[in-house]
């Protein structure tokens, strides 16, 4: 085992479960409109807010990995997507739910860029500098 492979392993599922957030959702919003007797405009906000909060905060938050270090930032996205996905299990409107999928979608964002970083520091040749 390379000093690369728990990141490529970390990586691999932390994009498994972004990609799994961004799409699951879809299969639960009868069941969201059933719950909170939504109308189709916050339907479509539940699903939105998490797409738009990722591809606002990504740089952003990829630079700021930068500047602090991505460990760090990369082990408090983890314990932001955890506690918020908790926290969203426990919604009792569709406000509610849409702000948690809003933090759900920036802590997703701090997720996805800082473990690409890592990934491509941990892997230098295969960026394409290194060749």
């Amino acid at each position: 085992m390379t000093t690369g492979t728990p990141v490529l392993i970390v990586s691999m599922g932390v994009n498994l479960v972004i990609s799994f957030m961004t799409s699951s959702l879809n299969i639960s919003l009868p069941t969201i409109n059933r719950e909170f007797q939504a109308d189709a405009v916050s339907l479509t906000w539940v699903v939105t807010a998490y797409a738009l909060a990722i591809a606002t905060f990504s740089v952003p938050f990829s630079r700021i990995a930068d500047i602090v270090g991505r460990k760090k930032i990369f082990i408090w996205g983890a314990i932001a997507f955890t506690a918020i996905s908790a926290i969203t299990v426990f919604s009792n409107s569709i406000y509610m739910i849409i702000g948690c999928r809003s933090i759900q979608g920036i802590s997703s964002a701090i997720l996805q860029g800082t473990s690409i970083a890592m990934l491509t520091s941990a892997y230098p040749g295969i960026n394409g500098v290194g060749c």
